[in-house]
């Protein structure tokens, strides 16, 4: 009685344990419980052009950083001949290209393969800067303060206030004050930056964001200018066209932040243009590389750091309990008559090598008749 106890106490364990392991693989690594399971992975290319003057040419462009519900999968650099550098410029990755001479038409790439998570928030300590509340030229001055009051007094809280400041912007028929400061968007300025200067004369953060619409098959995609306010707590993303706050679907940050998406010195006609494109990997061979890359050892102890070889042998060996298991349930509990406990197993395994139709062909010949009556009488 005390021997099955523990026999039963040690198989319960080993039960819990593989429940704990596959629950963790796939709640903590992004394992898949299905082994078809499949992703879809957004690759976003940057092509940077510019006609180089026949001397040391330098182009810095904005990098993607780590943002929630994305995770950054890979990234890669085509620059032919020039060295290329990664910087940190206040807070914002840039990579930065180099060459000592250049002349004529210049081609740089950079790609990033994305794929959208939701749930995953990364640790980033992102609190609002300090500014200086801006002062326009007048009348633009008065205009804005009046605007900014009439606003404050039909608003409750900072989502509020802004989503009202833009509509009037996006009227039909705009108040006179806000007809007074479109002609500052008349002269030039843009509107995202004309907001984000109204509410920093609020005393409310905000900044100039820039991203992309994930379509699949997009070429020249243009880059997007959006507004973030921070609310106290946290960072609104807010459309400057319509007001609507939150994140669009399928939007991808690609920068925050007023500062240029682009630097060219040494050239002229200077561009960036964003092509996208998406495809479906196996969901498996994503979370196996995002594990590799973040240094969780349990795979250092799994089948997946095992040569694909050895992988491939150890899933027809791992068959073997399982087929028993389905033999025994057959014989025992449904009463079906077997040729044995393991020769079935054998059989499903070799009609795995071989396909089922040749294996069923093989099967029924005369030749494996006579040797399994031979054999096995």
């Amino acid at each position: 009685m005390k021997g099955r106890f523990q026999l039963g106490l040690m198989i319960a364990g080993l039960i819990v344990a593989g429940l704990g392991l596959t629950l963790y693989k796939h709640f903590a690594l992004g394992f898949p419980l299905l082994g078809k399971d499949v992703s879809t992975v957004w690759s976003i290319e940057a092509w940077v052009s510019f006609k180089a003057r026949g001397q040391a040419a330098q182009a810095s462009l904005t990098l993607p950083d780590q943002q929630p519900d994305v995770r950054i999968l890979d990234e890669s650099f085509a620059s032919p001949g020039y060295g290329i550098n990664q910087t940190n410029d206040g807070g914002q990755r840039r990579a930065v290209w180099s060459i000592r001479k250049a002349d004529g038409r210049q081609d740089l790439f950079y790609k990033v393969k994305i794929r959208l998570e939701p749930g995953i928030n990364p640790n980033v300590n992102d609190q609002p800067e300090p500014f200086i509340a801006p002062v326009l030229p007048e009348p633009y001055q008065t205009a804005a303060k009046s605007l900014l009051k009439q606003v404050t007094e039909h608003s409750a809280d900072t989502v509020s206030f802004v989503g009202s400041m833009i509509s009037q912007f996006n009227a039909k028929e705009p108040g006179q004050n806000t007809n007074m400061l479109l002609g500052m968007v008349e002269e030039g300025v843009k509107l995202p930056d004309l907001l984000v200067n109204l509410l920093h004369m609020n005393n409310i953060p905000a900044r100039i964001v820039r991203g992309l619409h994930l379509e699949d098959g997009r070429r020249r995609q243009p880059i997007i200018d959006m507004i973030e306010v921070y609310d106290g707590t946290e960072w609104q993303l807010f459309d400057p066209k319509t007001g609507k706050a939150g994140n669009p679907d399928a939007f991808f940050l690609w920068q925050r932040g007023a500062k240029s998406l682009l630097d060219v010195m040494g050239g002229v006609n200077s561009d960036v243009r964003f092509s996208i494109i998406s495809q479906n990997a196996p969901t498996r061979e994503l979370a196996l590389t995002q594990a590799n890359q973040d240094g969780a050892a349990l795979i250092d102890f799994s089948i997946y750091s095992l040569p694909l070889e050895v992988q491939n042998a150890f899933k027809i060996i791992l068959l073997i309990p399982i087929g028993v298991l389905v033999v025994l349930f057959m014989r025992i509990i449904v009463g079906l008559r077997t040729s044995g406990t393991f020769m079935p197993v054998l059989i499903a395994m070799a009609f795995l090598q071989t396909q089922l139709i040749p294996g069923l062909v093989i099967f029924t010949s005369p030749g494996i008749h006579w040797f399994m009556d031979t054999v096995f009488p």
